[in-house]
C-alpha cells in the first residue's frame, strides 16, 4: 500500500495554465436508506501538500471505512491520466483514487485510513446533527489514542449544542468532548453565522481559519420543517398562536418548525478560491423559512470573479418526488429552478460591472409564501429549530408551482440568464437509493438536471458524485 508521489507522475494532465488550489474527496455520496454511503467529504489546500491536521471532513456520515474501501479499491500502479472538463478550469475524476499522491505509511488499507483520520484530518465542519451526517464521526472516535491530536468539532452552535447534549452526553456515546468533565478527545468551535448585510462588506470579512490553508464562512439554510408539540410554562419566549390565559399553565405549544443546515463557502488561503458546499436543504419556493436566496446574493460576485468554480449540492431525490414528499430536500426541478435564480444575480452584476451581461433590472423572485421569519423559537430545548413569526400553513395546504417556465430561452430574452454558470461545476451529492430493480436513481437525476440544462442554457456541468471521486479546482 505504500505510495510515493513519484509514482504517480500521470496524475495531474491539467492545463499549463492550472494550477489548482482545493481539493475535493468523496468518501459518502449518498443520502441512505443504506448506511454504508452516507454523506462524508474531504477537503484540503493543495498548498499544504498533505501535511498533518492540514485535512478539513464536511460532515461524517462514512469516515474511517469508506477511506479504507477507497485505499482498497486504488490500483497498486501509477495513477490515471486525470481528465480535464470545462476548459481546463477544473478537473474531476470519479476513477476512485484520490489519495495518490500521498505517501502512506503502512502496508494494510486499515492502518492506513486510521492515518488519515488520526493524523491529517484537524476538524469535522458539520452541516446539521442528522445521523447520516455524524454517525462515522461519532463511532470513529473509538479509534483515537492518547497521542492523537484533539480533533475539533466545527459548526452553527445550534448543532453543536444537538451533538453535545443528544451524543457525546455518556448515554448514546461517552462525552468524547473536552467539555462537562469529558474525556478531551474532540473539541467544539462554534461558528458565527454570517450575516447577509455582513457578507457584502469584504470578501475578507467573517471567515474562520480551520486549519493550514482553509478558511470557511458559513451560512445557515433551512431544512425542512418539524412538528413539536410540547408542554410548557408561556414565559419561555417561544411564540404561541392561540388564545391564552395567564392562569392555564403549563401551555401545550404545538407548532410547525424549520430546521437548520448550514451552507459552507470554504476558502483556500493561498489564492482565495472557494468551493461551496451544502448540507441537506430544501428550495426557497416550499420553505416555511427561505434562506437560498442569501446564500446565492453571496455566492453570485464570487462567481463573476472567478473564485467559485464548484457548488457541492444535493439531490435527494428525481423529479416523481412530490413537494409534499421531499421532506427537506431537493430534486431536479428544484435545483435548477435555485441555479438559474443564482444565475440572473451573476448576470447583473456582470452587465453592472461591464462584463457580457443581461440587465435584469429589479427583477424579483416570485414565491408563492412571502412571510418573514424570526429566531425566537426554543433554542435550548429544540437546537437547530426556527418558529415562524405568523402561523405557517399546515402540509396539506401548500401547493407549490415550480420557477422553471416551460418556453427556451434565447438570447433576445431578457430574463434570460444565458451561459451565467459557464466555468461552475455542480458536484451533486446525497442521492438517496430507490431500493429497487433496475432503476438508478443517481442516472436519472443526472439525466433529468441536464435536460433542465439544455432548456435554460446555464452554463454550468452537472456532476454525479461517487465514494472515491473527487475534484480538483
Amino acid at each position: 500500500m505504500k505510495k510515493a508521489a513519484s509514482e504517480v507522475a500521470g496524475i495531474v494532465e491539467e492545463c499549463s495554465s492550472f494550477e489548482p488550489a482545493l481539493h475535493v474527496i468523496v468518501l459518502g455520496s449518498g443520502g441512505g436508506p443504506t448506511e454504508d454511503n452516507v454523506t462524508g467529504l474531504l477537503i484540503r489546500s493543495t498548498a499544504t501538500h498533505w501535511e498533518k491536521g492540514s485535512v478539513v471532513a464536511i460532515d461524517a456520515g462514512v469516515h474511517l471505512a469508506s477511506i479504507a474501501r477507497i485505499l482498497e479499491a486504488a490500483p497498486n500502479g501509477p495513477g490515471k491520466v486525470r481528465q480535464s472538463t470545462n476548459g481546463g478550469h477544473f478537473n474531476v475524476s470519479m476513477a476512485g483514487d484520490p489519495f495518490q499522491t500521498l505517501h502512506l505509511p503502512h502496508e494494510s488499507a486499515p492502518a492506513n485510513a486510521a492515518y488519515i483520520t488520526r493524523e491529517l484530518v484537524s476538524t469535522y465542519l458539520i452541516t446539521h446533527p442528522h445521523l447520516d451526517h455524524i454517525s462515522g464521526l461519532v463511532i470513529n472516535t473509538a479509534s483515537y489514542e492518547h497521542n492523537t491530536s484533539k480533533k475539533l468539532i466545527a459548526a452553527l452552535p445550534s448543532t453543536i449544542e444537538a451533538i453535545k447534549s443528544h451524543i457525546f452526553n455518556n448515554v448514546i456515546w461517552p462525552n468524547m468532548s473536552d467539555e462537562n468533565n469529558g474525556l478531551g478527545f474532540v473539541g467544539y468551535l462554534r461558528l458565527k453565522e454570517s450575516a447577509p448585510a455582513d457578507l457584502r462588506r469584504s470578501r475578507k470579512k467573517g471567515y474562520v481559519s480551520l486549519c493550514a490553508g482553509l478558511s470557511v464562512k458559513c451560512m445557515s439554510v433551512s431544512h425542512g420543517k418539524c412538528h413539536v408539540s410540547v408542554q410548557t410554562p408561556v414565559n419561555i419566549g417561544m411564540p404561541i398562536h392561540h388564545s391564552c390565559s395567564a392562569s392555564a399553565i403549563p401551555k401545550v405549544i404545538d407548532e410547525w418548525y424549520t430546521y437548520d443546515s448550514t451552507a459552507y463557502f470554504i476558502k483556500d488561503d493561498q489564492t482565495d478560491r472557494e468551493a461551496l458546499i451544502f448540507g441537506d436543504i430544501e428550495p426557497d419556493s416550499v420553505s416555511l423559512h427561505p434562506r437560498l436566496i442569501h446564500v446565492w446574493d453571496h455566492a453570485a460576485p464570487r462567481i463573476v470573479s472567478g473564485l467559485l468554480p464548484v457548488i457541492v449540492v444535493e439531490c435527494s431525490f428525481d423529479d416523481s418526488q412530490s413537494d409534499k414528499m421531499l421532506f427537506g430536500h431537493l430534486s431536479p426541478r428544484h435545483l435548477s429552478a435555485e441555479l438559474r435564480i443564482l444565475a440572473l444575480r451573476v448576470n447583473r452584476l456582470k452587465y453592472e460591472s461591464g462584463q457580457q451581461g443581461i440587465d435584469l433590472g429589479s427583477r424579483k423572485r416570485k414565491r408563492q409564501r412571502t412571510s418573514t421569519s424570526t429566531r425566537d423559537g426554543p433554542e435550548a430545548s429544540s437546537p437547530g429549530l426556527i418558529s415562524p413569526r405568523h402561523p405557517p400553513r399546515q402540509p396539506e395546504d401548500i401547493d407549490v408551482t415550480t420557477l422553471s417556465t416551460d418556453e427556451p430561452s434565447t438570447s433576445n430574452d431578457a430574463s434570460s440568464p444565458l451561459k451565467a454558470l459557464s466555468g461552475v461545476t455542480i458536484l451533486i451529492i446525497h442521492v438517496k437509493d430507490s431500493l429497487k430493480d433496475g432503476v438508478d436513481r443517481a442516472a436519472l437525476i443526472l439525466s433529468q438536471l441536464e435536460s433542465e440544462e439544455v432548456h435554460q442554457h446555464l452554463g454550468c456541468k452537472f456532476i454525479m458524485s461517487r465514494r472515491g471521486g473527487d475534484i480538483l479546482v
